[in-house]
């Protein structure tokens, strides 16, 4: 799915929601607190609230394949009940890297082209509550590869967002 589709979804899902009878809210926050994990690695921290999800990004200096960093995301939120998904919760048919592995592209968006090499992966709460984990590695094309410097996002679907998102045709 590309990107601007994932962002029209996002928007869409926000919009119906505000029309939703969301009970309690602070349950929402207190498990988007549980599901976006910052590493103890991690640097500049910022949290935000985006459109009825809940957000983290930082960067950890971790070379590729930041095994150390994806077991550890892996292992804290399996031990708080959230499961691994293979699938986009948005769109079953894109298989996510508990499946593929790190995938690359190059982002050519802007003036100068990106090489970006990127795992990106979903977790599934009891609760019907969704996290979705992006790492990354990008450098401008041209140049020395940066296997280094990950960058993570994390993005928590309140349950009532991912209802919404799984009733869009795929």
């Amino acid at each position: 799915m590309s990107l601007r589709r994932q962002l029209f979804i996002v928007f869409a899902l926000s919009f119906s929601l505000s029309a939703c009878d969301i009970k309690d809210s602070r349950s929402d926050d207190a498990e988007g607190a549980e599901a976006l994990l910052v590493h103890p690695k991690a640097k500049d921290v910022t949290h935000s609230k985006v459109k009825g999800t809940f957000q983290v990004r930082y960067s950890v200096v971790e070379k590729y394949p930041a095994k150390a960093v994806i077991d550890w995301l892996s292992a804290e939120l399996e031990r708080k009940a959230w499961k691994p998904l293979d699938y986009d919760f948005m769109d079953p048919r894109i298989k996510l890297s508990h499946v593929t592995g790190w995938t690359d592209y190059i982002d050519a968006r802007k003036t100068v082209e990106y090489q970006v090499h990127q795992w990106l992966a979903n977790w599934k709460h009891p609760s019907g509550s969704v996290v979705r984990y992006q790492l990354q590695y990008k450098y401008p094309k041209t140049l020395q590869p940066d296997l280094d410097n990950l960058e993570v996002v994390g993005v928590f679907f309140p349950a009532p967002l991912v209802k919404e998102a799984e009733k869009f045709p795929k």
